[in-house]
């Protein structure tokens, strides 16, 4: 089963990508040079993430109609499609992380955040009776998405559980997060209502990033990964469901860290 913030992207697909250029065709008359002059030109207009899912959404569609024997196969299959290109990243340091704390709004998320490397969603979706105090852990069990201006409650990515461990100097910003709050009350906030996520142009983050001048809040899983003593434990605490992938990324960080080397070594 979907989730919101998937179904919403797919359904924005069809309703302006795919349905009007396909919707009035009759399915027998789709050919594949149609698509594939179709794709090409979305593909010099829409980013590589657009075209993709577009297309995904129409290939969908005629595998249907093959299964339901409408047509006899998929016109759409077979057909390259644009690469997506790698994003700048930008990596906070622990002196980057504490002066944006300090510009934030919610000082205490930024850190908790920075620090476990969960997701917003994952974070604002914590209640008090997901910390265990004796452990330093925080239980992962929901997930508190903004779709299309509202927030829809749901499981973590890929419904994946899991137990992430926060250090001891962001105890007791954690502890005040608790402090009059019932169990089955939210971490942060005023206990009741899910932190919307804020405006990424002018919302409360974005001004403390322009101050910044730096990223997103996204980045900051960098401080959480660093010295990790294997690829799960970053994975698990990121709930990701392979290995490679986690080790890719992890690849990244530790070519960032380099220069934290460099004195040690000489």
């Amino acid at each position: 089963m979907l989730k919101p913030s998937s179904m919403h992207a797919l359904e924005s697909a069809w309703r302006v990508r795919v349905s009007p250029r396909w919707g009035a065709v009759p399915l027998d008359s789709i050919r594949y040079s149609d698509v594939r002059a179709w794709v090409t030109e979305l593909s010099m207009e829409r980013s590589a993430t657009t075209t993709i899912r577009s297309y995904g959404v129409l290939a969908a569609v005629l595998d249907v109609a093959v299964r339901d024997r409408r047509i006899g196969e998929n016109p759409a299959r077979g057909i390259k499609l644009p690469k997506k290109s790698p994003k700048r990243r930008v990596y906070l340091t622990h002196w980057q992380v504490d002066a944006l704390a300090q510009q934030s709004l919610h000082p205490a998320l930024i850190y908790f955040t920075a620090y476990t490397g969960l997701r917003w969603g994952e974070a604002t979706g914590l209640r008090v009776e997901d910390i265990d105090i004796q452990r330093r852990r925080a239980f992962v069990q929901d997930n508190a998405v903004m779709v299309n201006g509202e927030i829809h409650f749901g499981t973590p990515k890929q419904h994946r559980k899991r137990s992430v461990p926060y250090p001891d100097f962001i105890e007791r910003l954690v502890h005040l997060q608790m402090h009059g709050k019932r169990p089955e009350q939210l971490l942060f906030g005023e206990g009741d209502t899910h932190l919307p996520l804020p405006n990424s142009r002018d919302g409360w983050f974005a001004g403390c990033c322009s101050q910044m001048r730096q990223g997103r809040l996204t980045v900051s899983a960098n401080n959480a990964s660093r010295s990790p003593t294997h690829s799960r434990q970053p994975r698990d605490q990121r709930g990701r469901e392979r290995e490679g992938r986690t080790a890719h990324a992890w690849a990244r960080l530790c070519r960032d860290d380099s220069g934290y080397l460099r004195g040690p070594l000489r």
